[in-house]
């Protein structure tokens, strides 16, 4: 019976393991009025430096990225190289934030301001 809890216990352990992770952030300072948000952080904050162009590639299947505008410095509006269900999105005021979703070889807006 021991062993049947000893079982048991490393399950859960191993599923809380697995739901539980630390994403990383890129803090994206935009040079020259263009930036590239990376698709290895899960989350990106924006520090825009004046009108801003933003470039996201494409992602990996099932994928979600999460961008928030923290410094506004001016307006900057990110293009993804596949949109799927819009084409620009313009992040103009400190919180402005986006909830993006790679599938079916584009990014698709799922939510935000």
């Amino acid at each position: 019976e021991g062993h049947r809890i000893t079982e048991v216990t490393g399950l859960i352990a191993h599923i809380l393991t697995g739901m539980v992770k630390t994403p990383t952030t890129q803090v994206l300072t935009t040079a020259a009025g263009a930036g590239a948000v990376d698709i290895v952080s899960a989350i990106t904050h924006i520090v825009s430096t004046g009108v801003d162009a933003l470039s996201l590639a494409d992602g990996a299947e099932g994928q979600h990225k999460h961008i928030v505008m923290k410094t506004d410095g001016g307006n900057a509006t990110l293009t993804p190289t596949h949109p799927g269900n819009f084409a620009t999105i313009l992040f103009d005021a400190v919180g402005d934030s986006a909830q993006l979703l790679f599938t079916n070889a584009a990014w698709h807006f799922m939510g935000g301001t």
